[in-house]
């Protein structure tokens, strides 16, 4: 799972057993195929890249089963990414997009328009991780 690349690897061997859910969050709606469920997080695959959910932006989900549960948290999985991971975190009324750069226990260090700074995790909204052009 440290990689887009072996995220994706580790669904197409799920393929028997795989799940596609339409998630509800934050007013808008995902249809996320290859679904995991972390102790507090979902994720799959969105299009041509991966998607991470905290549970506490989710809503609702339609699907018939949900997968069962990896025994990994939202920190630990993005501790263990090498590519670039996009955020979304509330900031007041508003959702702010950001890059991740590392994680320290319950606070990211992001890149942002107004600098590098830290935001809580529990102000995650989202999480995109999508292939990288060389």
């Amino acid at each position: 799972m440290e990689t887009l690349k072996e995220l994706e690897a580790q669904f197409e061997n799920q393929k028997p057993e795989s799940f596609t859910m339409l998630v509800t969050h934050d007013k808008r709606q995902s249809l996320i195929s290859n679904l995991i469920r972390g102790n507090d997080f979902l994720a799959g695959i969105e299009g041509s890249g991966a998607i991470a959910i905290p549970f506490h932006a989710i809503s609702h989900c339609l699907g018939a089963n949900l997968p069962d549960q990896i025994e990994t948290n939202l920190n630990q999985f993005l501790s263990m990414q090498r590519t670039p991971v996009r955020l979304e975190y509330q900031s007041g009324e508003a959702l702010t997009r950001c890059w991740l750069l590392n994680v320290l226990e319950d606070w990211l260090r992001v890149a942002t328009n107004e600098g590098v700074g830290w935001i809580p995790i529990q102000s995650l909204r989202l999480v995109r991780i999508d292939p990288v052009d060389n």
